[in-house]
């Protein structure tokens, strides 16, 4: 279990560094073994890791992705995220354990990358290098989030795995679009005001739980299993990538 924490100013409002650093302090209970905060720019395609001590202003950065890191494969700092691919191109975070990440290492060492941990998560950055968003969800056998700052493409790339054991939550308010493994890391951006949608409130108090997209709080939506959110500049896009066959063949 680790936590994920990240929102993007759509109209260029600098992203701050104390307020996803507030967001992950709500989440340091899925992973208190580490942390790391990047904020970018989809527009100017760059991006800064910060230390843990710098809250300093970076006004050209109007993006911020942050993680709690509760280490299970590999236990060094080589599993840091959000880990960055070699010409920092691509960052990705990662919640979850990729079953079958071993059996990629030498097809993509044969290709050309170099690994610097045991991570599942780095296998995934270079499939995701390798053979594009589609390809990479296509070789994937386990349980995931995944959030891909793409700045070549200059998107955001937020993909659940296809029996959606693993959380993720995602609101828009104004020109703020935010995201994360728990819906209450959204009390911590000064943007969001949480108001509970009474349309799901029995339905909530029965099951615990809200089924589909919507959720307790007004605006706020749930990633739907094997689905992919897609963040522009332009705004947010979901696109289904798996479902579950109409059709059974018999033999």
């Amino acid at each position: 279990m680790c936590g994920i924490s990240g929102f993007i100013n759509l109209d260029g409002t600098p992203a701050k560094a104390p307020v996803i650093r507030r967001m992950m302090s709500i989440q340091n209970h899925r992973g208190p073994d580490d942390q790391g905060v990047c904020l970018f720019s989809l527009a100017k395609g760059s991006a800064i890791e910060l230390t843990p001590e710098d809250n300093s202003a970076h006004p050209e950065m109007s993006g911020a992705l942050g993680f709690n890191r509760l280490s299970i494969l590999d236990l060094s700092s080589h599993g840091h995220q959000p880990m960055f691919n070699a010409d920092k191109s691509v960052m990705l975070a990662f919640n979850g354990e990729i079953y079958n990440a071993r059996q990629f290492t030498s097809e993509l060492q044969a290709a050309g990358y170099s690994f610097r941990s045991h991570t599942d998560t780095e296998v995934i950055l270079y499939l995701y290098e390798h053979y594009g968003l589609e390809g990479m969800l296509a070789r994937l056998n386990g349980m995931f989030a995944i959030v891909i700052v793409d700045l070549r493409k200059q998107e955001i790339l937020i993909a659940r795995d296809p029996l959606g054991i693993k959380p993720f939550y995602w609101t828009q308010t104004g020109s703020t679009l935010l995201f994360a493994s728990e819906a209450k890391a959204f009390l911590a951006h000064p943007h969001f005001t949480p108001e509970i949608d009474q349309t799901h409130l029995s339905e909530f108090l029965a099951f615990r739980y809200v089924a589909g997209e919507d959720f307790l709080l007004k605006g706020v939506r749930q990633l739907r299993p094997g689905t992919i959110l897609r963040i522009t500049r332009d705004g947010p896009r979901i696109q289904p990538y798996w479902s579950i066959p109409d059709v059974i063949q018999k033999r």
